[in-house]
């Protein structure tokens, strides 16, 4: 799905922070590029170092920093996307989001809608969760009575590129712990069990039956 405009936002946390993340994407996402690096958008998927300056100003130097390519459909969104990553002071991460809003048909992007583009170019699934069955496990941390959940792609079509569900024991007390972990691939089943739990939470989850202090 094409949209007429091209969107950027911060999609890194608040600053002030150590980095910053800008992404844009959209069907002219390659222009940003061009106008705030100086550089082509010929290589996908790899870091590359450039001074970030005001559009078409290479003297202007907003900020020492990165760029990655990502040439549509590979990308989080689906379409041609760009991230900067700069130093992520106030002023830095103003100055590119300025810089950005000034291109045609670029606008800020709206909250989610980075994660609404990628679910309608068929970037992410919907997840059926099923809750199954109570059972009793063992797993290296200790024995637990626990709820047995899968989940399996909302559409029918497999999760993880696999034939299989995955499948998720929770442990049946308010703490909800993730016991264990299992999942189909194409090479083979992944199992995560585990292995250790603080003795403070152990305290408070009524539903362990037996558990190893020394693990």
């Amino acid at each position: 799905m094409v949209s007429q405009f091209t969107i950027f936002a911060l999609s890194s946390g608040h600053p002030p922070a150590g980095l910053a993340v800008i992404r844009v994407s959209g069907e002219n996402a390659a222009t940003s590029i061009e106008a705030l690096t100086s550089r082509k958008a010929d290589i996908s998927r790899a870091l590359v170092r450039a001074n970030i300056h005001r559009p078409y100003a290479p003297s202007e130097v907003i900020d020492d920093g990165l760029f990655v390519w990502f040439k549509g459909p590979n990308s989080f969104t689906g379409e041609d996307c760009v991230e900067f990553h700069v130093h992520g002071g106030r002023a830095v991460i103003a100055a590119v989001l300025a810089a950005l809003e000034t291109f045609e048909n670029y606008r800020m992007a709206e909250p989610g809608e980075f994660t609404r583009r990628a679910f309608d170019n068929g970037k992410l699934k919907n997840v059926l969760v099923s809750v199954k069955k109570e059972e009793t496990i063992s797993v290296p941390a200790g024995i637990f009575k626990c709820i047995l959940v899968t989940l399996s792609s909302g559409d029918g079509s497999a999760l993880l590129k696999n034939n299989g569900q995955m499948k998720i024991w929770f442990s049946a007390d308010n703490q909800k712990i993730p016991v264990k972990i299992e999942q189909n691939t194409n090479i083979g089943t992944m199992i995560l069990e585990l292995k250790k739990v603080v003795i403070p939470l152990i305290e408070e989850a009524a539903d362990v039956i037996e558990h190893d202090d020394n693990k």
